[in-house]
């Protein structure tokens, strides 16, 4: 399994230049084994998958959630890493994609998670099941405002401060190198932290993946053009609810800033980031056997690679076979 796991990460990946060591140790290259850890940070729990090591060994994260990943083990201290932190979609948690996840973290990413309050799984691999609610309708965009949801905007804040001043993480992360990725009202949080909102801009995020992101409360509120970081906009054939908002030129596509970068998959819907096209599949045999799931780390990755890692080549090796549509603007 392990084989397979790294033969696959080794075939999306192509070839990498080495990451500067840390202390000036001598450099190390991706594939690297996985480390998952589940941390808190106040009273919220936050998974992270990172460098490693040890060796992998099979991991449960819940029930038919299967992956391959040492729990516990030690950073990898060859190299400082990315960090990339992950908001997972209404009703989700930070397990919900950990084909990505996990993947990220074999190539060279430190990757935290948070479960934000409306989850009804967790990284811990315990649900809590209780009453949830959005802030203002998905049907109502238009009342979407700074305040709406601003309590995931603090977990991802809490998340990115804690991973930086974490005595056992800091080390591990690359300054200046963060990224954010989101799913559904996850891409919702990911893209107000880019400048969606002005109350919420951080200025230390570098890049975003935005899958199937519930962007339209900064369409009609005329605040895509104030997003100035690189983004890639993922959606589906089948995503019927949000995805036709992000194409073309009035789309959430067409009104953000170069670089930008819009993947669209074959059929999937809207739960296609999520870790039910693997079934009970562990990631290696997922991605393996799966288009989608293999397409969505593809390109999430190799765009992370080029922004954050500074890969100038990354993107050479997307083409758009597989994809229903592919289209990227590198400047205006």
């Amino acid at each position: 399994m392990r084989a397979a796991a790294l033969a696959l990460v080794v075939a999306l990946a192509g070839p990498c230049a080495a990451a500067p060591g840390v202390n000036g140790a001598a450099a190390c290259q991706p594939p690297y084994a996985v480390g998952f850890k589940v941390v808190r940070f106040g009273s919220m729990n936050v998974g992270v998958w990172y460098p490693t090591t040890d060796d992998e060994s099979d991991i449960d994260y819940a029930k038919n959630v299967k992956g391959r990943a040492r729990k516990d083990g030690p950073i990898d201290s060859c190299a400082s890493f990315p960090l990339v932190v992950f908001s997972h979609g209404f009703s989700g948690c930070g397990t919900q994609i950990v084909y990505l996840t996990e993947e990220l973290a074999r190539r060279g990413y430190v990757v935290a998670a948070p479960d934000h309050k409306d989850a009804l799984c967790s990284v811990t691999g315990k649900g809590s099941f209780h009453s949830i609610k959005t802030d203002q309708s998905f049907f109502e965009p238009n009342k979407w405002d700074e305040r709406t949801h601003a309590d995931r905007r603090d977990d991802l804040e809490r998340t990115i401060d804690g991973m930086l001043d974490s005595s056992e993480f800091k080390r591990a992360i690359a300054p200046g190198k963060i990224g954010l990725v989101g799913h559904s009202l996850g891409g919702y949080d990911v893209l107000g932290l880019a400048g969606g909102w002005e109350s919420w801009t951080d200025r230390r995020v570098g890049a975003v993946v935005a899958m199937s992101p519930y962007a339209t409360p900064f369409m009609v509120k005329n605040r895509m053009s104030a997003i100035r970081v690189p983004v890639m906009y993922q959606g589906a054939q089948w995503d019927i609810g949000i995805t036709p908002y992000l194409r073309g030129d009035r789309g959430a596509f067409g009104l953000s800033n170069a670089p930008k970068y819009y993947v669209e998959l074959k059929a999937g819907g809207h739960l296609e980031w999520t870790n039910m096209p693997c079934g009970s599949d562990r990631v290696a045999r997922c991605l393996g056997s799966k288009s989608n799931p293999r397409l969505i780390d593809e390109y999430a990755i190799a765009f992370l690679d080029r922004y954050l890692k500074g890969d100038s080549a990354a993107l050479s090796r997307l083409d758009g076979q597989g994809l229903a549509a592919f289209r990227q603007e590198l400047r205006k």
